[in-house]
């Protein structure tokens, strides 16, 4: 789905991701635990964040206790049953894409070359097959 994300979006993902987001200036915050694991993670959607040149959007960051993560310019996001939301940011020639899951997981890939996407899995170099994968879940819309 491409942005921008309304309140409909933030609902689906809340619901999908069981969470309640809290709704901050221009952004929107979720506090997500995982009792089973003992892990936890803050993702922030940063609405009209200013990214220079003249370009501004979505910025999608995340908080766990690995490490910090942000997805710059995020133009579309895929809510994946059972358990997951896809944020993507769509180039021509590149995509990239932070994987958000209820369970605390938290997956980036930046950036994949979309030529991947297309190639049979059996020709790709083990090293990016896990990135063409999970990117390949998404290939409808990045059409």
């Amino acid at each position: 789905m491409k942005t921008p994300i309304s309140q409909q979006d933030i609902d689906a993902m809340a619901s999908l991701l069981d969470i309640v987001p809290v709704k901050q200036d221009s952004a929107w915050i979720w506090q997500m635990s995982n009792e089973t694991s003992g892990q936890s993670q803050t993702v922030i959607i940063h609405e009209s964040v200013d990214f220079g040149d003249g370009e501004s959007g979505y910025l999608i960051s995340v908080q766990t206790g690995h490490g910090y993560f942000e997805l710059h310019g995020c133009t579309h996001f895929l809510l994946f049953e059972p358990d997951e939301v896809i944020f993507l940011r769509v180039e021509e020639k590149m995509v990239s894409s932070m994987v958000i899951g209820k369970h605390c997981t938290c997956s980036m890939f930046a950036p994949i070359n979309r030529e991947l996407l297309r190639m049979d899995p059996e020709l790709l170099d083990p090293a990016v097959l896990m990135s063409a994968m999970q990117m390949s879940i998404a290939e409808s819309i990045l059409s």
